[in-house]
Order: C-alpha cells, then structure tokens, then sequence
C-alpha cells in the first residue's frame, strides 16, 4: 500500500469514520489507537509472547475496556 493511502486509512479509522481496520503486524509500529478498544489477533501460535505484548498495547490506551482475543489453530 502506498504511503499515502495508508495514512488516508489511518485518518479515516482514527477520527471514527471507519468502525474495523483489518491490519497485519504492521499495526505494532509504535500507534497508539486511543478508540479502539478490541484487537482480535488470528494464529497468535505464530508469535511470540513480546509479539503479543506489543500489539495488545495497540488497542486503546485511553480506552475504558480492552479486549486483546486471540485465534490458535485446534491440534
């Protein structure tokens, strides 16, 4: 994606006119979502524990309830 449209998804999901941003890892590179307050993490099998810290402090800092959720595969 492109700089600029990734900034225009950004904008668009932090000021509220997206309600759901569907993201890879990329996520974790130091944002701050304050309004988000759920982040559902598919196969977190595949990271590891400082991995998973990281990106649950994604989810709304300010947020009044968060709620990491996180998908494994069934063995």
């Amino acid at each position: 994606m492109e700089d600029k449209d990734l900034e225009a998804v950004m904008q668009s999901f932090v000021s509220g006119n997206a309600d759901v941003l569907v993201s890879t890892t990329i996520i974790e590179s130091g944002l701050d979502i304050p309004n988000a307050n759920t982040i559902i993490i598919d196969r977190a099998d595949r990271f590891g524990l400082a991995d998973l810290y990281q990106l649950r402090g994604v989810s709304g800092v300010r947020a009044t309830r968060r709620t990491p959720t996180c998908s494994c595969p069934a063995s």
